[in-house]
């Protein structure tokens, strides 16, 4: 960069001139940056004030869901003791239903018994005998 060489001095008027012309142009500038800082700060309270309002609706959102998860947890822990009940309950059925197919010859044997036990009894003692034992047994 160049610099010209002044050929005429500056006067002091001239200087003075110049030096109120860098300060007005400096307390503008300090004005301006003053004005800017003062709306950059309250633009930032304003972003923190609703990021902190969010953050706070955001912290009682999820202690509720907390809440509610604690909750929905021990109901789910009931109901599925409930079906431990009812699958070993179905296991026994189970059981129950198979064991007559399995000893169906058990059962045929035990049934003519009986038949044959009656039988025997209406033979030996009749209607009216079998009726009255019946009555002694209650």
């Amino acid at each position: 960069m160049e610099v010209n060489e002044v050929k005429t001095p500056v006067t002091s008027g001239e200087c003075a001139i110049l030096l109120d012309a860098i300060h007005s142009t400096q307390s503008n500038l300090n004005t301006l940056i003053h004005d800017n800082m003062t709306s950059i700060r309250a633009e930032i309270k304003a972003s923190s004030d609703l990021t902190n309002l969010r953050i706070d609706e955001l912290s009682r959102r999820v202690a509720t869901q907390n809440g509610n998860v604690a909750r929905l947890q021990i109901e789910s822990e009931a109901r599925q003791k409930a079906v431990d009940d009812f699958r070993t309950l179905e296991e026994n059925c189970k059981y129950r239903r198979e064991w007559p197919k399995k000893n169906w010859i058990l059962l045929a044997v035990g049934g003519f018994v009986l038949v044959l036990a009656v039988m025997v009894l209406y033979d030996l003692v009749g209607l009216r005998g079998i009726i009255e034992l019946a009555k002694g047994i209650r």
